[in-house]
């Protein structure tokens, strides 16, 4: 166990300038049971806004970032592990199967948080147990997740506040040049919607009958620029920060968009990015 101070733009994909956080790195899994208080979990940045001051420990798990393979396509990733990385390693042991979350830096912890999905897939489908933690118990625990684990854009990890050491994911048999074939798809598909640096991806949940996305770009907020930041020119449900943006920059886009959107067409969109 070991601490940093980190600014908000190190923290964070946006890498727009905020406040300075004590952070605290776990190098093993039975460390947790030595914070007496309750903590803020860390994951890699891509959908997270920090805004706030600190007002909690915050605790990374960073330094679990193993990767072991083991034979009928399953392998145990920490929590974290960097996707594209793991898939990487899983290419050249011929697996395939994360190829949507592409090439997006998200660690395995913060993807299982959120139920990571693109291109009709989500990532709670691959897997088959996982070690938490329990902040309530102090101890770990083996589970096999149950079909109401993972939904859209949510876990149970959040709302039962259990903290991911790692899982078991069940890949696919896939030759390594179709896989490559469909990383390289996907990454042509994302970039040719939005750049993929100083953004945390989508910034709105979608309404039930239509993406969020479309409802901004009907209203005019496609490439719309406030400040020193602006959404993307191919996705409006994107926000992109300039160098030189700070963090309260972005939240204030996000409201200007919100209640645009409510003042034209009465929808409320609920944000997907995590606000601290």
């Amino acid at each position: 166990m070991y601490a940093r101070s980190l600014n908000a733009k190190q923290l964070s994909h946006f890498q727009a300038v905020g406040p300075d956080y004590n952070v605290t790195f776990i190098e093993d899994a039975s460390e947790l049971a030595a914070l007496d208080q309750p903590f803020t979990l860390l994951g890699a940045g891509t959908n997270r806004l920090w805004l706030n001051p600190q007002h909690s420990p915050l605790i990374s798990l960073k330094p679990l970032n193993y990767v072991h393979f083991f034979e009928g396509g399953l392998v145990t990733v920490g929590a974290g592990a960097m996707l594209p990385i793991v898939i990487n390693q899983a290419k050249e042991k011929g697996l395939g199967g994360l190829a949507f979350t592409w090439p997006i830096p998200a660690s395995l912890g913060g993807a299982l948080a959120q139920n990571f999905g693109a291109y009709q897939s989500q990532i709670g489908t691959l897997v088959r147990s996982m070690t938490v933690y329990s902040p309530l118990t102090k101890t770990l625990l083996t589970l096999s997740p149950e079909t109401d684990w993972f939904s859209y854009r949510h876990s149970r990890l959040k709302t039962d506040g259990l903290v991911l050491i790692e899982a078991t994911l069940q890949l696919e048999p896939m030759d390594p040049s179709h896989i490559q074939t469909e990383l390289d798809s996907i990454r042509h598909q994302r970039t040719k919607r939005y750049p993929l640096h100083h953004t945390c991806g989508s910034v709105f949940k979608n309404p039930a009958n239509i993406p969020a996305g479309k409802l901004l770009d009907d209203c005019g907020l496609k490439g719309y620029r406030r400040g020193a930041v602006h959404t993307a020119e191919g996705h409006a449900n994107i926000i992109l920060a300039d160098s030189g943006s700070t963090t309260q920059d972005i939240a204030d886009m996000i409201q200007h968009l919100q209640c645009t959107v409510l003042e034209q067409t009465g929808v409320t969109l609920e944000i997907e990015l995590e606000i601290y």
